[in-house]
């Protein structure tokens, strides 16, 4: 999801992104994470309901009886007594009627005469379990709360719906929501038949060094050696000229920010560094052809200008990809914009309040430049920052317990959804070697029955799109693999 930055002078900041766009104050809080993963080119022009479903706050304390209301969507277009439910699973984004008016999934009901749903993820959109988003309210906020309001929603639309009543049931999802769609048919194989995982993260780790990693590659395979070494020698110069008496002001002049850092502020100088990377990141991340390529053209033809460099070059396309009169690059900016726990606000509107905690509690994801093997510098975007965060954003008990909340989260998240170890069957995984995601997913064959589709050359959630003449071969025959095998299944 290609960075976009808001039109107000926002915090720069990343967060433990999969998948972008920047809400009011939101900055570069990682927002690859609160938007949709792909987008779909409608095949049909249906008319979409807009729908509620009552479920419990917490399904699993029985003597707590609050309920809240669920949004989800349906496309009934195809449906034929009998046929399957297939469900486009939301993640920590705002669900649209898109996403029912084309894609695989969409592709997957037409075929099989099924009837298309897109629930909205507890927290995010419009679907608010609690009266706002304070640290005691987020607690019911988790990836098995929200595995149970599938559960109980499947369990609900075959009572209610008319001809769902022995349906077989088909879960897709991409990036978190491909984790989701995973874990469903784990935790819940009673419940569901088929999974169609895209570009999901199944290991929680709380340093992702790998990530940017995989960016650098990116911008290799793609562009060359020099776009590399531009980046790589941009990060170095920043660190040097900082340490000058006047390189704070010379680095905030470049990048157009609000105001200079303080270099001996480890946490401002995070929050710029991790800025300056995730705009790299959310260009590899979402590729499309051409997007990596133009990047690197425009670093190079900047940096070879008279009195051009390097540092120069990545203030010139920061600037470029920005609408701001300024950036806020102060760690504070960011917490003071995300504490705000209302449901109107720009911390709640943006997802990123809910999603960071989220990555707080149960799967870490930050990306870090503790790699040698990445450009984007060394030492300064550290996982002191994405601590710092969850100590100041939630403070109560994360205050003098973050770590240990953190570690303690990811573990468990492994160990209750088998990370890259979990044997389930009749879950397709696909990966594109551009995605920088699938350096936590699942690469080789658990078993034969869930198998695992690696696409060269193509970014997040690419395969969840429908066939294409813009397709290649290789990604062609990735989603004709798909669709044979949901095919068989559903036949078995």
């Amino acid at each position: 999801i290609v960075l976009q930055i808001s039109k107000m002078n926002l915090p720069v900041i990343t967060v433990a992104a999969l998948i972008l766009l920047c809400g009011d104050a939101s900055g570069f809080f990682n927002t690859r994470t609160t938007r949709e993963p792909v987008e779909f080119i409608p095949k049909s022009r249906s008319n979409v309901q807009t729908l509620w479903v009552t479920q419990r706050l917490d399904h699993f304390n029985a003597q707590d009886d609050r309920t809240w209301e669920m949004r989800y969507m349906s496309n009934e277009e195809h449906f034929k007594s009998g046929g399957p439910i297939v469900i486009y699973i939301g993640g920590e984004w705002t669900i649209s009627a898109g996403a029912l008016l084309g894609g695989q999934q969409f592709d997957i009901a037409a075929k099989h005469n099924g009837y298309l749903f897109y629930t909205e993820h507890r927290y995010y959109g419009k679907s608010y379990p609690t009266p706002d988003t304070t640290t005691q309210n987020l607690k019911y906020l988790s990836v098995d709360q929200a595995l149970a309001d599938l559960a109980y929603f499947v369990e609900y639309v075959k009572t209610e719906v008319a001809g769902l009543k022995d349906s077989k049931v088909i879960v897709v999802g991409g990036s978190y929501a491909g984790s989701m769609a995973a874990w469903f048919r784990l935790k819940y194989p009673h419940v569901c038949d088929i999974a169609l995982s895209s570009s999901a993260p199944l290991l929680a780790v709380a340093d992702f060094y790998k990530y940017h990693e995989v960016v650098g590659k990116a911008l290799k395979s793609e562009s060359g050696e020099r776009c590399y070494q531009i980046v790589q020698e941009g990060m170095k110069q920043m660190q040097q000229v900082m340490a000058t008496s006047t390189g704070p002001q010379e680095v905030a002049k470049l990048f157009n920010l609000c105001k200079p850092i303080d270099p001996k502020n480890a946490l401002d100088y995070a929050s710029l560094a991790s800025g300056i990377a995730d705009m790299f990141a959310g260009i590899v991340q979402y590729h499309n052809r051409g997007d990596i390529e133009a990047t690197c053209e425009y670093l190079q033809s900047s940096a070879d200008a008279p009195n051009g460099n390097e540092l120069s070059a990545l203030g010139d396309l920061f600037k470029s990809r920005s609408s701001s009169n300024c950036d806020d690059a102060q760690y504070s900016a960011t917490v003071a914009a995300y504490k705000n726990t209302f449901w109107n606000s720009s911390s709640a509107t943006s997802a990123m309040r809910q999603w960071f905690y989220q990555t707080c509690t149960e799967y870490g994801y930050y990306q870090t430049d503790s790699s040698s093997n990445q450009p984007f510098g060394s030492g300064l975007n550290t996982l002191e920052l994405y601590i710092n965060l969850c100590k100041d954003l939630y403070e109560d008990v994360f205050t003098n317990n973050a770590e240990n909340i953190l570690n303690d989260g990811i573990e468990r998240t492994n160990v209750v959804y088998g990370a890259l170890s979990s044997a389930v069957d009749r879950v397709i995984y696909t990966h594109g070697t551009i995605d920088p995601w699938h350096a936590i997913g699942l690469l080789e064959e658990i078993n034969t029955e869930s198998p695992v589709i690696v696409v060269k050359g193509t970014s997040h959630c690419k395969d969840l799109q429908s066939i294409s003449a813009n397709d290649s071969e290789e990604m062609k025959a990735a989603k004709e693999r798909v669709l044979e095998l949901v095919n068989k299944w559903l036949q078995e």
